[in-house]
């Protein structure tokens, strides 16, 4: 993104003569009308919190000038005269607009003299496209379906799932208690079960006959149904959560179209594109208890469960290496930190935890030791986990707001630069910052910022650096327990009820964390820095999400997960082939003008690229794990 204003001239001041502007630019013409009096026009982009307002123009008594602004965000304007303050205003101005802003020491306004460019459109025309060949698909299989059946449609749709579920036969016997009815069938996994986590893909032998261990019963089935028989059923809407997903980090990564919200938010604050690192973790955190309960159940020992996690650790930290790697090869300044890393990190301490202290205890004896409580057991379960990791968190926020730094106000979690009037240029990041310095070196940490476009800060800071590990563990942590819900409690209702609690409750801590603002708050929502209401505010959405999906392809199935899943069932391959392919033609392109239109063209048109791949990939059997 270039700088929010800049003093390049728009027009011809002697001709008036309109010169080309770029994405995400206005062109603002100033007109002093008084005929006495120089005023002064001074401004800054509303998205700059706590910043000083910086010079735009001088114009003479009857003079002009024009100037480029940016319109990624309002601009607030202010006019003096003398250094005595005149007038202040806000404005928002739109891409390709030509502005002129008549001024003097009485008045102003402003009128749009050319008119925008509707840069929403192209979002309408791509889901629009969408749609029609989501139809058309949807179209071609009834004919064919109906040709080759010869009027019978039985076999399934693609896209659009059919609903069986009053004519299953519920396979399981009688066993004395629900627990022992979960079964499942791992018998081609090496592992005794795939985990397909985000981070941790692992190839399913066959694509849709691998189980998760879950199980699930219509509402109307009585108390001993549930007791005596079960469904075995792969959990599609985690693969599809995961592949939903995967397709909106690789449509973010390669540009989401320039749009401001494809971006990651400058500082404090949320955008799409935040949503899809953490929800990644939380997956992670799902599969990891379907897994381990398999294995656990199948006598496979703890510490056997220990080594495989840290082999897979290493395998997934090597990997995170190897991307950062591609862009950057010189030693003296490789990038250590990344996505894969943190992933790997946050998996090996999660995942040992739960090798190590997962219960497996039967539902009956559950229930002679707890009584009334048997009815929390997910959580009662799992206390050990969270008060560890509970005890993480506390720890990230006594560093965070109590360690002292050098140069910097103890507790400052700002951008630096011009933040805070300019007086902590040199603090970006705080603490976590501080940190990563100190254990990688400046030379070996992300060298750029999100927030230097609106803050022009010099500092560097690492997004994906050690403190935030901290909180990335609570976010595995919410998956673990959103995983314990769906292999604990029988019905939908139950496990939707109990996940939308879990996300009413940390949408709601999050909010009061950050005081329902975006900047004022205790802790405000940031990613860059993975502050706890950023954890907690991202959990709420994606278990929000995921009932939402849960309940179109789990239960009630009207929809079969499609092309989604496809995805879900490979997104290391994804992540990885993405990441190598970024620019790279056919995925990329350099765009003959620069419109986002012409962004959104490209950068749609790779990711749905990797789409087919992934069907091409799951029609072939062709899996890749970790």
């Amino acid at each position: 993104m270039r700088d929010l204003t800049h003093n390049a001239k728009c027009l011809d001041s002697s001709s008036a003569t309109k010169v080309h502007i770029g994405m995400d630019e206005a062109c603002l013409a100033i007109y002093n009308t008084d005929a006495s009096k120089t005023i002064e026009l001074w401004g800054q982009t509303e998205e700059c919190f706590k910043c000083n307002f910086m010079p735009y123009a001088t114009v003479g008594p009857n003079g002009t000038a024009s100037m480029v602004v940016n319109t990624t965000y309002s601009t607030l304007l202010s006019t003096t005269f003398n250094q005595a303050h005149l007038h202040g205003f806000k404005a928002h101005f739109k891409e390709s607009g030509y502005y002129s802003l008549f001024l003097n020491e009485t008045n102003y306004h402003i009128t749009e003299t050319h008119h925008h460019t509707a840069i929403y459109l192209p979002l309408l025309y791509a889901f629009i496209f969408y749609s029609m060949l989501f139809f058309v698909w949807q179209f071609a299989w009834f004919l064919r379906n109906r040709m080759d059946s010869g009027g019978d449609s039985s076999e399934a749709s693609p896209i659009l799932a059919t609903s069986t579920r009053n004519s299953r036969s519920y396979g399981g016997t009688s066993v004395g208690n629900t627990a022992d009815a979960i079964k499942s069938d791992t018998s081609n996994s090496p592992n005794g079960y795939h985990d397909t986590s985000p981070a941790t893909t692992a190839a399913p032998a066959a694509a849709t006959a691998t189980e998760t261990g879950i199980t699930s019963l219509p509402e109307t089935a009585t108390g001993e149904e549930v007791a005596t028989k079960r469904m075995d059923k792969r959990l599609k809407s985690l693969d599809v959560f995961r592949g939903i997903t995967i397709f909106l980090m690789i449509f973010v990564n390669y540009g989401g179209g320039k749009y401001y919200f494809f971006r990651h938010s400058p500082w404090n604050g949320l955008t799409i594109a935040d949503l899809v690192f953490p929800w990644f973790m939380w997956i992670m955190g799902v599969s990891t208890v379907f897994s381990f309960r398999s294995q656990l159940r199948k006598s496979v020992p703890r510490h056997v469960l220990v080594l495989r996690v840290i082999k897979r650790s290493v395998i997934l930290f090597g990997l995170g290496l190897l991307v950062n790697g591609i862009s950057n090869s010189n030693t003296e300044t490789f990038r250590i930190p990344g996505v894969l890393q943190r992933f790997a990190i946050c998996y090996l301490l999660t995942a040992t935890l739960e090798a190590l202290f997962m219960s497996v205890s039967e539902d009956d004896h559950l229930i002679e030791r707890w009584g009334g409580w048997f009815s929390f057991r997910d959580i009662i379960m799992s206390w050990l986990q969270w008060s560890i990791v509970i005890g993480l968190v506390s720890i990230h926020t006594v560093i965070t707001f109590v360690l002292p730094i050098p140069d910097c106000p103890r507790g400052y979690i700002g951008p630096g630069g011009l933040h805070d009037y300019g007086t902590h240029s040199n603090c970006t990041g705080g603490v976590a910052a501080y940190i990563d310095r100190l254990f990688f070196t400046s030379d070996h940490m992300y060298s750029g910022s999100t927030a230097r476009s609106v803050y022009q800060n010099q500092l560097g800071h690492d997004p994906e650096g050690l403190l935030g590990i901290l909180t990335s563990m609570l976010m595995v942590q919410f998956g673990v327990a959103a995983g314990r819900i769906l292999i604990t409690y029988d019905s939908h209702k139950q496990r939707i009820l109990r996940l939308l609690v879990w996300a009413a409750t940390s949408g709601l801590v999050g909010a009061i964390l950050c005081n329902f603002d975006k900047e004022i708050g205790v802790v405000p929502v940031n990613k860059n820095l993975w502050s706890l209401s950023y954890v907690l505010v991202t959990a709420c959405f994606g278990l929000v999400l995921f009932c939402f999906i849960y309940v179109l392809v789990d239960w009630k199935e009207v929809w079969s997960g499609n092309p989604a899943r496809y995805a879900g069932l490979n997104s290391i391959l994804l992540y990885v082939g993405h990441e190598i392919t970024k620019g790279v033609f056919p995925f990329g392109w350099t765009p003959g003008g620069s419109t986002h239109g012409e962004h959104l063209l490209m950068n749609l048109w790779g990711t749905s690229l990797w789409g087919v791949i992934a069907y091409i990939c799951h029609r072939k059997k062709l899996y890749l794990s970790v």
